[in-house]
């Protein structure tokens, strides 16, 4: 993406096939990459909800309930 980007920053043309081509492959590869990133994160949320209610203590990166005054 990052050579497709600075071949066609300045110009006024049209990409090319294989910039065309290059980009549909990133994107699928990208779309699995990402799929799998949102399900670990949906995982993670799980987790963090059961060391929320076995009172488990604080670990970096979850923050803790805020029940205010």
């Amino acid at each position: 993406i990052g050579s497709i980007t600075g071949a066609l920053w300045a110009s006024t043309a049209a990409p090319t096939g294989s910039f065309i081509s290059s980009y549909n492959v990133a994107a699928k590869e990208f779309t699995l990459v990402y799929n799998e990133t949102k399900a670990i994160g949906e995982l993670l949320k799980s987790i963090e909800i059961l060391l929320d209610q076995y009172n488990a203590p604080y670990t970096p990166g979850r923050l803790p309930e805020w029940k205010g005054n």
